[in-house]
Parts: C-alpha cells; sequence; structure tokens
C-alpha cells in the first residue's frame, strides 16, 4: 500500500469517526449506510484521479461527481440514467427531498427520524468534510489543518442533539483525528530511512544505553495522544460546572414557551408494523364507546414526501392548563376520563376532541389553534391525569347547510398543497364530479377511499418520495391510516376545504375490570375537516376492519346511518356499507385507474430549483474543464508583453519555457543551470526545423541575464521562438497528451497547488506566531529570594 492509498484511507477512517456523532442526532440507524457510502465515494473519486493521467485540479470535481451518483442511487434511482448518472428528472427529485429535510430541519428536535431528506442533506454535508479532509491530508499534506472540518463536524453534531454528542463519539473522533496525524508523521519520517540501532542505543561516547531510555518519538506520541483523549473524556465528569462537557445540557424546564415538535405520524408506521405490542396507558371512562385519544394536529403538506408535520407549537404562560381549557366552552353534558401513562415519553396529552378542562401536574399549555395540549419542558412518562369532556358532534343535515362561500382567509395555511400530480387533481375532480356543497364533496372522498379496491394493510414498503400519493391513490390501493388520512386531506384540499390530519389512539381494549388499555397497535391517523360554525370535524377514511376505528354517523351516507350524531364503530359492517354506495375505482376513467406515468408526476409539476441545481452543477464543470486553459492563454500573453522590456524580457521568456515544458509533463529543476534544463528540453523536441536553434537563443539571453555585466537587448524574435519550442515539444505528444496540455496544463496546476500549500503553511504557522507575540510576562515565574 502505497502512501497515497495509506493517507486517503486513514483521512477516511477519520471523518468516519467524527460522524459517528450523528448517532446522537438521529433516531435510528438508518443514516449509516448513506454516510458511509458518501465517505467511500469520495475516496474511490480522489484515488481515482490520482491514479489516472487526469491533473489533480480534478480531484475534487470528480469526487463530487461520485458523491452525485451515489445520492442519485439512493433516492432518485427511478430517474437517473442507469440509477446513478444525474439529469433533470433526478436533480428534481433529489431538490424535493433536500426541501422537505431542510422542512424537517425547521420544525424537528433531536433525535431526528431518519427522513430521507434529512439524511441527504447529512450525507453531502460528511460529504464535503470527507473532501477537504482528504484534500488537506494527501494533496496539501497538512494534516493539523484536517482537525479543522473534523471538528466543524463534531461542533455541529454536539450542539444539534438534545443531550451533546456523548463521550463515545468523541473518543473515536479524536482517536481517528490522532492516527491521522501518526500516518502523515510516519509518512514524512520514513522518506529519510530507517535510523540505524546505533542511532537509537549508543551514547556519543561509545557507551551503550538502555533501550528503555531512548523511546521512540511515535511511542511517545501515542501515549500523550491517548492521554490527552482521557483527559478530555474525563475532565467534564470530575470538574464541577464542566458537568456538561461533551454530553450537552438538559432541558430547561424554565425556557421557552413553544415546543418544536417531532412530526408523530413517523412512530405510527413503526408501532404498527412492529410485531410488539406494547401496553402505552391505562383510562377509565364512563363512555359506552370512548372517542379517540387525540395528541395533536398536521397542518403542513410537504408534496416532496406526500406526508403531512406538525408546525411549531406556542403558547404564552397563561395558555397553561390548570382546569378548564381557555376558550372551549363546556357542553350539556360531561364525562369525566382518569388516565394513567406508562413509560413512554410524549410531549403531548392525550385528550378526546370534545375535551373542556384537565387537571394535570407540570407546565403543560394549550394551543387553540390545533385543539394540543403540549409541553415544552414536562412529558408523559409515568404520568396520572385527567380531563372532561362534552361530546358535541354535528349531525348531517347541519353539515350539509355549510355553505363554500365562508371566509377562508385564517385557514389558507390549510388550503396550501404546492405542486401536486395533474393525476391526482382529475381524479378527485371524478369523485366529487356529482357533489354540490362542502360536505357532500367530503363524503364522496371519504365513500371513495373505503371502497374497492383499497385495502387496509401495515406491510407495505416506507415511501417517503412525491410520488407516494399517486402511487397509493391510482396503483397501489394498499396502506394504513398514514397513507388514508394524508390522501383524504390532500383530496379535501383540491376540493377547497380546508383540512388536516389529527394523530394520537383508537379507543384500545376494555379489560373484564373496566378499564381501557391503549397499545402501540392502537396508535391511529384521522383526517379532520373544516366547516363554517361548527370547527374541525373528524372523519373516518381508513378500511381498518378489526373494530377499532370509529366512523361518525354524520359522516356516512343516508342509506348508511340514522340521522343523528354520535360515533358508530367502523367494524367489517361498516367497512362494506361504504363500499355499496361509494364510487368504486372500477367505475373510473381508464385515465384515473393508473393511466398516469409511473411517478404519476407530470413535468409541469415540478419545482425550478432542480434546473437551477443543474445549472450550477453544470457552471462549476465547466469552470472546472476551461478555467486552467483560459489561464494559461491569459499568463502566456502578459509574459509576451513583458518579454518586450529589456529589463524583465529574459526572465519572462525562460518563465514561459519552464511552463511550456511541465505543460508536456518534463520536470523542471531549478537547482539546475540554464544549459542543463535547456539540454534536458532540447531531448524532448520533436524533428522541428529550428526549434534547437530557437531553444539555444532563449538558453543565451537567460545567460546572459543571469551572469552578463548587461542584461541582453530587447528581441521582438524571442515570442517566435517560444512558440516553436513549444509545438516541438507538442509534437512528440500523444493526442490525449496535447489536449490535456492546452485544456489542464500542468504548470497552472502546480502553480495552484504550490499557492495552496504556501497558504496550509502559513495557517499552520500562525498559532506559533500568535503565541510568540502574547504577553506572556505575566506568566513567567520569577526569580525571587527565598
Amino acid at each position: 500500500m502505497n502512501s497515497q492509498i495509506r493517507l486517503t484511507v486513514y483521512a477516511a477512517v477519520a471523518t468516519l469517526a467524527t460522524a459517528s456523532a450523528l448517532a446522537a442526532v438521529f433516531a435510528g440507524g438508518s443514516w449509516i449506510g448513506p454516510v458511509l457510502g458518501a465517505i467511500v465515494a469520495v475516496a474511490v473519486g480522489t484515488l481515482a484521479t490520482r491514479w489516472s493521467p487526469l491533473p489533480s485540479a480534478l480531484e475534487a470535481p470528480v469526487a463530487a461527481l461520485f458523491v452525485l451518483g451515489w445520492i442519485d442511487l439512493l433516492y432518485a434511482r427511478s430517474e437517473a440514467y442507469l440509477g446513478v448518472i444525474p439529469n433533470g428528472s433526478a436533480m428534481h427529485q433529489l431538490a424535493r427531498v433536500a426541501r422537505a429535510g431542510f422542512d424537517d430541519i425547521r420544525h424537528l428536535p433531536s433525535p431526528v427520524p431518519t427522513h430521507h431528506g434529512v439524511v441527504l442533506i447529512a450525507t453531502v454535508g460528511v460529504a464535503a468534510v470527507a473532501l477537504l479532509v482528504d484534500l488537506l491530508v494527501v494533496a496539501v499534506r497538512r494534516a493539523v489543518l484536517a482537525g479543522l472540518p473534523l471538528l466543524g463536524l463534531f461542533t455541529v453534531c454536539a450542539v444539534t442533539a438534545k443531550h451533546g454528542a456523548g463521550i463515545g463519539p468523541f473518543i473515536l473522533g479524536a482517536a481517528g483525528y490522532a492516527a491521522l496525524l501518526f500516518a502523515e508523521h510516519r509518512e514524512h519520517v520514513s522518506r529519510w530511512g530507517s535510523a540505524t540501532a546505533g542511532a537509537l542505543h549508543n551514547t556519543p561516547g561509545g557507551w551503550p544505553a538502555r533501550s528503555a531510555a531512548a523511546r521512540a518519538p511515535a511511542a511517545v506520541g501515542r501515549r500523550i495522544g491517548i492521554a490527552v483523549i482521557g483527559v478530555g473524556a474525563v475532565m467534564p465528569l470530575v470538574v464541577p460546572g464542566l458537568h456538561g462537557g461533551v454530553h450537552g445540557g438538559g432541558s430547561n424546564r424554565n425556557g421557552d414557551s413553544s415546543v418544536l415538535t417531532i412530526n408523530p405520524i413517523v412512530s405510527i408506521a413503526d408501532d404498527l408494523r412492529s410485531t410488539a405490542d406494547t401496553p402505552i396507558l391505562r383510562y377509565t371512562t364512563h363512555q359506552a364507546t370512548p372517542e379517540y385519544l387525540r395528541l395533536t394536529s398536521l397542518d403542513v403538506y410537504d408534496t416532496a414526501t406526500s406526508t403531512f408535520s406538525a408546525a411549531k407549537l406556542e403558547a404564552p404562560a397563561q395558555a397553561r392548563v390548570r382546569g378548564a381549557l381557555p376558550g372551549v366552552p363546556a357542553g350539556p353534558t360531561a364525562t369525566t376520563t382518569d388516565v394513567s401513562v406508562g413509560p413512554i415519553q410524549l410531549r403531548w396529552l392525550p385528550i378526546t376532541r370534545d375535551t373542556t378542562s384537565v387537571h394535570v401536574d407540570g407546565d403543560w399549555r394549550y394551543d387553540a389553534n390545533t385543539g394540543t395540549v403540549f409541553s415544552a419542558s414536562d412529558d408523559t412518562q409515568n404520568l396520572s391525569y385527567q380531563f372532561t369532556s362534552s361530546p358535541r358532534q354535528p349531525t348531517r343535515r347541519q353539515l350539509s347547510t355549510v355553505s363554500a362561500s365562508f371566509d377562508t382567509s385564517k385557514l389558507a395555511g390549510d388550503l396550501l398543497l404546492g405542486h401536486i400530480s395533474p393525476a391526482v387533481i382529475a381524479l378527485t375532480r371524478h369523485v366529487i364530479r356529482h357533489a354540490t356543497t362542502p360536505y357532500q364533496k367530503a363524503v364522496a372522498i371519504q365513500a371513495f377511499l373505503t371502497s374497492s379496491p383499497f385495502t387496509y394493510s401495515t406491510n407495505i414498503p416506507a415511501d417517503n418520495s412525491g410520488h407516494a400519493l399517486a402511487h397509493f391513490l391510482l396503483h397501489t390501493h394498499r396502506g394504513f391510516c398514514q397513507q388514508y388520512a394524508a390522501a383524504m386531506a390532500v383530496m379535501a384540499r383540491i376540493a377547497l376545504i380546508p383540512s388536516r390530519v389529527a394523530v394520537g389512539f383508537t379507543r384500545g381494549e376494555q379489560q373484564p375490570d373496566g378499564t381501557w388499555v391503549v397499545t402501540t397497535h392502537d396508535a391511529h391517523a384521522w383526517p379532520e375537516l373544516y366547516f363554517a360554525g361548527y370547527g374541525w370535524v373528524p372523519f373516518e377514511p381508513t378500511p381498518r376492519n378489526d373494530g377499532q376505528v370509529l366512523t361518525p354517523s354524520y359522516t356516512l351516507p343516508a342509506s348508511s346511518a340514522g340521522n343523528g350524531g354520535g360515533a358508530h364503530p367502523n367494524d367489517t359492517r361498516s367497512g362494506k356499507q361504504q363500499g355499496k354506495s361509494g364510487q368504486r375505482a372500477g367505475g373510473l376513467p381508464k385515465g384515473l385507474r393508473g393511466g398516469s406515468n409511473g411517478s404519476g408526476q407530470s413535468q409541469g409539476s415540478s419545482s425550478s430549483a432542480g434546473p437551477v441545481i443543474g445549472g450550477v452543477i453544470g457552471g462549476l464543470v465547466v469552470i472546472a474543464l476551461i478555467g486552467p486553459g483560459l489561464s494559461r492563454l491569459v499568463v502566456r500573453r502578459r509574459r509576451r508583453r513583458r518579454m518586450r522590456d529589456p529589463v524583465t524580457g529574459s526572465a519572462a521568456a525562460w518563465a514561459e519555457l519552464r511552463a511550456s515544458a511541465l505543460d508536456v509533463g518534463l520536470s523542471w529543476d531549478e537547482g539546475r543551470s540554464p544549459r542543463e534544463l535547456a539540454h534536458q528540453v532540447g531531448a524532448a523536441l520533436a524533428a522541428t526545423a529550428g526549434s534547437g536553434d530557437a531553444l539555444a537563443r532563449i538558453c543565451r539571453r537567460e545567460e546572459q541575464s543571469r551572469y552578463a555585466a548587461a542584461a541582453p537587448p530587447a528581441d521582438g524574435s524571442v515570442g517566435r521562438d517560444l512558440d516553436l519550442i513549444r509545438r516541438a515539444l507538442r509534437g512528440r505528444q500523444s493526442r490525449w497528451g496535447r489536449i490535456r496540455a492546452v485544456l489542464l496544463p500542468r504548470s497552472v496546476v502546480m502553480s495552484v497547488v504550490g499557492e495552496v500549500q504556501k497558504f496550509a503553511g502559513r495557517a499552520a504557522e500562525l498559532p506559533g506566531r500568535v503565541a510568540d507575540r502574547l504577553p506572556l510576562r505575566a506568566l513567567r515565574v520569577g526569580r525571587g529570594a527565598g
């Protein structure tokens, strides 16, 4: 293994060790594969460039293309050519996933679920760090500076994570960085050869010294590094005031009144798919048919992932729950429910939709817009509380009188959709084609989703792409409450009915002692539609046939239920009743039964972010390809102007000869004389008439400029001599060599690398220079008498 491969591997390992801090940011390990693949892609891309005839300036662009191919394979496989080659559609898809990730970053606290968007952003960020570390270690040979991007990555994770990054990632990251330094040190030392035994074990006087008295510097460095890592990990635990350390701080129980809520619909999918049926809470109530226990509502729809998410909850101190909920009137009848929660930590309090008062210990506050009781400092773990509810459900006749012309300005956010597949829009319009009022449209949408061929199933693959909704409605027709609730909410918004998705639990199972037990399998989501004068009204489109879901009677067609209010248990009978009276997919036009393309998206529904990103990447690639050649051309013309000056003419001509030699791959040792260098160049010239004489004239001018008393006079033929030499040098090159000399001249690449090395050297020396200038007199111990 040569030094480049060894240092590349060490740089990748150091980046991966530092990226282990992401474990504190994500709730799950699905990020490991994408991040590890991105680090490997960077290493493979840079190594492939170093082994190829490409100049080193292309290491970063090639590595970036490898990473782009990797994320195409992960998140835009169906759009990219061969699954990895980016195109316009793939860039659109990546842009949608990235937007979803940025939305999650704004709305979700850590640890965040491993949504595709957040993992994509983390993968790109770690890949950028890996590339920077690789270039600093292998190309610039300044492993010390590689600690800056590694420290930045660890700091971002430590600050973002709720309880810090933890001791484990700190030790791993520090150990990876130390190993990187040792590897670079070994490469430097190995260039000088192996030390002799006498140099290590004999004293200057010839007397043998004990081997223990002459430890190798590397061994000492390893011991110092291990000691420093150990001190850094232990000190925050034993020193008062530093207990936060790399662990981070706890939550502030007297802090802000708002809390960034995790999207609870993500855990619903995991709970329903899990084979373990874990009890969550137990409650007692006098209701014969308990209602759903509601946590919160999701108002923000993301077309990139086809999911709803919660907005930021805010409530002032005046909204603290101390009994009656502010602004919620009590009904004519009241039912009290006592709840005991198990070891589950929720920031929302499970209550029913019609709750009027809550008695609970802790700082719990009420958000009237979402009907949520939440806390920024407390949770439900082992919590006992009591709430009172007054059931008040409208009738079909009341909802039928609601007009579509009411003011929706305050509900504009609950009508937002973004770019929806035209096929989904056409399907919705077909479903509601016979409806004239908002209520009739809502009933028609619910009946459509509970009819054949829609079936309830939790055994479906996870799909967070922008095509998931279209696939569900037009192709698969299989899903669980998450798909059905989101689909009805979107279709309602298309029908201009404000909608959102509520999340919580079904009523659970009644026990022999009369109590009700709710488990993880009772996690549920359902849509809520807004009707003027009646507020948010729940619907139930999920065709779940286990007797757990409750279909309110006012949401059923007149032939399926009476005219009263109340709730109707949706067992196997209710699903069939809705199916008979609802719209059937078989009666839809052929174009709405899966006649759209596989993505369910039209070309016009894509965002403009994709072309912008593609244009930026394309522009960078073009600059990387033509930039060095243009720079070489500009420098050559500038030197031609300087050749007319008797003072600078010889130096400019000699510099141009050096650049021409480097461009064709010749070496150039500044310590050699002009005649020796000219002889080296002459050996590489093609058999071109006059090229040898032109080279001799250039050499004589340089010798006269260096050693003669007077500078040679200006000569207009110098430029022609250099052109003749350059053509002769390229005459012995292959076609690829000539193209590379024009587009990617080696002289420009070496100049850029040299400047980067100079800058890195100055940056590495900066701490020492600053320390030398510090006033350290106050830190010196005086030599007083005593």
